[in-house]
C-alpha cells in the first residue's frame, strides 16, 4: 500500500511539472505582455506595407495624377489635288525627315496643262510686242491702196445714184433701178469709213486702252501658270517636319481626292501628357511650383514638366479639367503615345484653417465604429498601431487628416486592410509627403 500510494504521488509530482512546462512554454510562444500589462495575442503573420512619412512644414503640397503621353503634334496629311497615287512608299512607325516625300500623284496631267499655258503666254507677248510696235511699211501701204480704191468706188456709186434720182424724177427709170443705186452708194460710203480708219490706226498705233487689255490678258495667263506650277509641286506629298508614320489610310494606285487623308504624321520633337485635375488645382494653378512627371515604361526616372495647356472647360466625362505639360527629355529617350504616366504636382501651400496632411486614400480606414483611422508604426518595435484621425477633403487619390497626425509620424499607405493593432511589420517601401 505505502509502494502505491508513493507511485501515485510520483506520478502527479511529474504530471504537475509537466504542466508547468507546457503552460509556460505556450505562454512563451503564444502570449506577450505590452507596456500596460495587458496579456495579448500575437500570432498575426508579419505583413509587408507600404509607409508614408509625414514631412515638417516645407510648404509644399504634392498632388498625383495620372496621364497618358501624346505626340506634340499629330496631324492628317492630304494632297490639294486629286489623281492616282503612283507612290506610297512609307510604312507605319517610320521616321521621315522635314521635306521627305511620302506620297506622289501622277503628274502627267499637270505637266500637259503647264506647256498649253506656257504656249498661250508666248502668243499673248507676241502680240503685245506687236500692238506697240505699231504696222509695218508693206501693211500701211497696202491700206492706202485700199483707201484709194474705196475713194474711187465711192466717186461711182454717188455719181450713178445721182443720175438714177434724175431719171426716176423724169419717169425714164424704174424705182428698182433707184433702190439699187442708193444702196450701191451707201455701201462704198461705209467702205471708204471703214479704210479711213484703218489707216488712221495703222500710221497712229495701237490704242492705249487695247495695250492695257493685251498687258492684262498676259497677266491672267501668267497667274494660271504659276497655279498650274503649284498644281504639279503639290503631285508630291512632303513631311512638314520630322516624325513618325502614326497610320495610313489609302494604299498605293488608288485614285484620292484633294484634301483626302493620306497619313497621320506624329511629331518627333518632343513628348508632352494629357492628363485631368480638379477643380481645387486649377484655381490654385499659381500656387503651381513644380511639375514633374513619372512613366510606368521607366521605372526609377523622373522627368520635368512644364505647363503647355491647362482647359478652361472641364471635360463631360469625368467633370475635371484637361491638363497637358511637356516633358524635358534627352535625344536617347524615346516614349510613345499611349503609354502610362503620372504627374506630381508640387504647390505652394495655403495657409488656411482646416490644412493638415494630405495622404493617399488608402491609408485611411474606418473601424466598427465608424471612427476614420489610420496605422501609425512604431519604428523602434516595427509594429503598428491604430490611430484615429479626423478628415478633410478629399481629392481624386488623397484624403486630407486635419488632426491626429503629427510631422514625423510614419503612416502605412499599403496593406492597410490586412493588419490588425500591435501587429509587426515588414517595409517594401518608404516615401516622404504629407507636407502640412
Amino acid at each position: 500500500m505505502r509502494t502505491s500510494s508513493s507511485s501515485n504521488k510520483k506520478i502527479a509530482l511529474m504530471l504537475g511539472i509537466a504542466a508547468v512546462l507546457a503552460i509556460g512554454i505556450g505562454v512563451t510562444l503564444l502570449i506577450k505582455e505590452d507596456n500596460a500589462g495587458a496579456m495579448v495575442v500575437n500570432a498575426q503573420p508579419v505583413r509587408p506595407v507600404k509607409i508614408m512619412a509625414l514631412s515638417g512644414s516645407s510648404g509644399k503640397e504634392v498632388r498625383t495624377f495620372t496621364g497618358v503621353v501624346r505626340s506634340v503634334r499629330e496631324v492628317s496629311l492630304a494632297f490639294r489635288v486629286g489623281g492616282p497615287l503612283e507612290q506610297l512608299d512609307v510604312s507605319i512607325g517610320q521616321h521621315v525627315n522635314q521635306g521627305d516625300t511620302i506620297a506622289r500623284i501622277d503628274a502627267r496631267d499637270f505637266k500637259i496643262n503647264i506647256m498649253r499655258l506656257q504656249a498661250a503666254l508666248k502668243e499673248a507677248q507676241a502680240g503685245l510686242t506687236a500692238m506697240k510696235a505699231g504696222a509695218r511699211a508693206e501693211d500701211i501701204a497696202s491700206l492706202e491702196a485700199r483707201l484709194t480704191a474705196a475713194q474711187v468706188q465711192m466717186k461711182d456709186a454717188k455719181a450713178n445714184f445721182r443720175r438714177q434720182k434724175e431719171l426716176l424724177e423724169n419717169n425714164v427709170t424704174t424705182q428698182a433701178a433707184y433702190d439699187s443705186s442708193q444702196a450701191a452708194y451707201d455701201t462704198a460710203r461705209a467702205n471708204l469709213n471703214m479704210a479711213e480708219q484703218e489707216l488712221k490706226k495703222a500710221r497712229s498705233g495701237a490704242r492705249i486702252e487695247d495695250i492695257q487689255a493685251a498687258e492684262a490678258g498676259i497677266k491672267r495667263i501668267k497667274a494660271d501658270l504659276r497655279a498650274a506650277e503649284n498644281a504639279l509641286n503639290d503631285t508630291r506629298l512632303k513631311a512638314p517636319f520630322d516624325g513618325y508614320i502614326g497610320s495610313k489610310h489609302v494604299e498605293n494606285f488608288e485614285n484620292v481626292k484633294a484634301g483626302e487623308p493620306i497619313v497621320t504624321l506624329l511629331d518627333a520633337s518632343g513628348v508632352e501628357v494629357r492628363s485631368a485635375v480638379p477643380e481645387d488645382v486649377v484655381i490654385r494653378h499659381k500656387d503651381i511650383a513644380s511639375i514633374t512627371c513619372t512613366l510606368d515604361a521607366y521605372k526609377g526616372q523622373t522627368f520635368p514638366a512644364v505647363v503647355k495647356e491647362l482647359g478652361r472647360k472641364t471635360d463631360q466625362a469625368n467633370q475635371s479639367y484637361p491638363l497637358t505639360v511637356i516633358l524635358t527629355t534627352d535625344e536617347n529617350f524615346v516614349a510613345r503615345p499611349g503609354m502610362a504616366a503620372s504627374l506630381i504636382l508640387e504647390l505652394n501651400k495655403q495657409t488656411i484653417a482646416g490644412s493638415g496632411f494630405p495622404v493617399p486614400s488608402s491609408a485611411v480606414f474606418a473601424d466598427s465604429q465608424g471612427q476614420s483611422c489610420v496605422w501609425r508604426l512604431d519604428k523602434k518595435t516595427m509594429r503598428v498601431a491604430k490611430v484615429a484621425v479626423t478628415t478633410g477633403s478629399m481629392n481624386q487619390d488623397t484624403i486630407q487628416i486635419t488632426s491626429g497626425l503629427s510631422a514625423g509620424d510614419e503612416i502605412v499607405t499599403a496593406g492597410a486592410r490586412f493588419l490588425a493593432d500591435n501587429q509587426e511589420v515588414r517595409i517594401l517601401s518608404r516615401k516622404k509627403g504629407g507636407n502640412p
